[in-house]
């Protein structure tokens, strides 16, 4: 099951303006592809770059599925990000903008559900995480650097993506979390008991009504997917293409 939540921050509704960020996911075959990107507030296109990030993600994500489970961290980001500013240049050219004025940063994650492999990617400051009955793991840490935020069109971004592949045998559910919705879950590094209890038992619609219960002045936005379970311990209170098949 997918589900997402986004709520407009504060900030956004003080100034009359869109909420920024995007989500989208897609699947083909035995492959499921998730994004996730936060358009820059203070770029002019951020929100059509982050709907542009994601819809390249999950489309190339989905066209070399196979592929993308045999490269490296790196190549993977490479890959995404090439793809991405080759997208953004184009629609820049067009509407006669600035590459920056598009930047976003981007999440994305491609899941072989036959397999229990998944590939993951994290540009800028979002939070990809997995969740069992027994824990969960923080799969790619948010950008912490003091000089700004990584970005999609930011110069070696791909040297600076936290991008690898991991098991998903032990894991429920896939989360990945825009920074005004992770910065809510968090008490410093530790997640609130009751964000934690919601995770562990694969509540994303409790998690979504936690969120909409806080007050955020930035977009605050998730993405999620969980594997279907034939038992439970706790109660539960797209786009498959192949527009870059032979681009890598």
């Amino acid at each position: 099951m997918i589900r997402s939540f986004s709520k407009t921050g504060g900030l956004h509704r003080d100034r009359r303006e869109e909420n920024q960020d995007a989500v989208l996911s897609g699947e083909s075959g035995r492959f499921l592809a998730l994004a996730l990107a936060d358009g820059m507030s203070s770029c002019r296109a951020a929100e059509a770059g982050a709907h542009t990030a994601c819809r390249v993600a999950v489309d190339l994500l989905l066209a070399h599925g196979s592929r993308f489970l045999t490269f490296s961290g790196h190549k993977t980001a490479a890959l995404l990000l090439t793809q991405i500013l080759s997208e953004l240049a184009a629609l820049a050219g067009g509407d006669g903008m600035a590459l920056e004025d598009y930047s976003s940063t981007l999440a994305c994650v491609l899941l072989d559900k036959e397999a229990g492999r998944a590939v993951h990617c994290n540009v800028g400051d979002s939070l990809i995480l997995a969740a069992g009955e027994h824990g969960c793991r923080v799969v790619a840490m948010p950008d912490s650097r003091r000089d700004g935020c990584c970005a999609t069109t930011t110069a070696g971004a791909a040297g600076q993506a936290r991008a690898g592949s991991f098991d998903t045998g032990a894991y429920h559910s896939i989360l990945l979390c825009s920074d005004g919705a992770w910065r809510l879950m968090y008490e410093k590094n530790r997640l609130y008991p009751a964000v934690r209890r919601l995770l562990l038992r694969g509540d994303y619609g409790g998690l979504g009504g936690y969120l909409d219960n806080q007050d955020c002045r930035d977009d605050c936005t998730f993405l999620s997917f969980e594997k279907e379970r034939k038992q439970r311990k706790l109660p539960v209170g797209s786009c498959g293409v192949s527009a870059y098949a032979g681009r890598i």
